[in-house]
C-alpha cells in the first residue's frame, strides 16, 4: 500500500517566493511558520466555500495582502497531485495497471477535479471514499495483520485504546 502524502503546499511555496522578493532574504523560521499558518487559513476559507481566500502577513511594519482564487489553488494542487501519483508508483515499484484499488480519504473525496485527474490516470480503477482518514492507518494495519495471520496460521490480535472523543484543555 502506497500513499500520495506530504505533497507539500504549492500555495506556501508560491507565497514564500513572493515574500522573498518583497521582504528580502531574511525569512526566519518564525516568519515561515506564520506564512504556513496564513496559507492554511486561506485554504480553509476556500474549502468552506469561499470563491476567494485572503493571505495577509505583516513583517517589520510592512503588510502584504494577496487574494487567492479557488480555481488557481485547485490547478496548482492538481499539478502536484499528478507528479505525486507518479512518484508514489515509482517508489512502490508499481505500474498503474498493477494498482488494485484507489482509496480517497479526507477532503479529496469531495473535489471533482481530484476524481477527474485520478480517472484520467487510472481509467478503469474503482474508487472508494468511505474510509474516514482518522481510521485509514488502523484499516491498513488490520488488513496487513489479517494477511500475516492467514499466511503463518498464527492468530494475531490488535488492542486499541478506547477513544471517547474527550479532550482535556
Amino acid at each position: 500500500m502506497a500513499a500520495v502524502s506530504d505533497l507539500g503546499c504549492p500555495l506556501f511555496n508560491y507565497m514564500v517566493s513572493v515574500l522573498h522578493s518583497s521582504f528580502g532574504n531574511d525569512l526566519d523560521a518564525v516568519f515561515l511558520h506564520n506564512i504556513r499558518t496564513e496559507c492554511e487559513r486561506a485554504k480553509d476559507a476556500l474549502c468552506l466555500g469561499s470563491a476567494m481566500g485572503e493571505f495577509k502577513i505583516e513583517r517589520l511594519g510592512m503588510e502584504m495582502r494577496q487574494l487567492v482564487d479557488r480555481g488557481w489553488v485547485v490547478e496548482i494542487n492538481l499539478k502536484l497531485l499528478r507528479t505525486g501519483i507518479m512518484r508514489c508508483l515509482r517508489d512502490a515499484g508499481l505500474e498503474k495497471e498493477e494498482v488494485d484499488e484507489v482509496v480517497l480519504a479526507g477532503a479529496s473525496c469531495n473535489i471533482p477535479a481530484v476524481r477527474r485527474v485520478l480517472l484520467e490516470f487510472f481509467q478503469e480503477q474503482k474508487f472508494r471514499c468511505s474510509i474516514d482518514p482518522a481510521n485509514l492507518m488502523s484499516f491498513s494495519s488490520q488488513r496487513y495483520i489479517n494477511n500475516f495471520s492467514s499466511v503463518f496460521d498464527n492468530p494475531v490480535a490488535i488492542l486499541e485504546g478506547l477513544n471517547l472523543g474527550l479532550y482535556a484543555l
